[in-house]
């Protein structure tokens, strides 16, 4: 493949990228999630690091809840757009 043609299909892959990305960001509210997952990795980062660090159980039960309802929406994501 010419310089040109190698261009014109990476270009093609990144418009495509972008695209996809705009329709993840819009159907998985990423921002709402992008919280979850700071939120769960603070949660883990002070349980390993921090002296004496106790998660309560509703920080545990709300993070696992979390988890779930995100893996859940990328399941169901993955069922509608990659199912053979």
């Amino acid at each position: 493949m010419d310089d040109i043609g190698s261009r014109d299909l990476a270009f093609y892959r990144l418009q495509s990228a972008w695209e996809r990305l705009i329709v993840a960001e819009d159907m998985f509210r990423l921002g709402h999630y992008r919280k979850i997952i700071a939120s769960a990795q603070d949660l883990r980062l002070a349980s390993d690091y921090d002296d004496f660090y106790l998660a309560s159980k509703q920080d545990a039960e709300k993070t696992i809840a979390d988890a779930r309802e995100f893996i859940s929406v990328v399941e169901n994501f993955l069922k509608a757009h990659y199912s053979p």
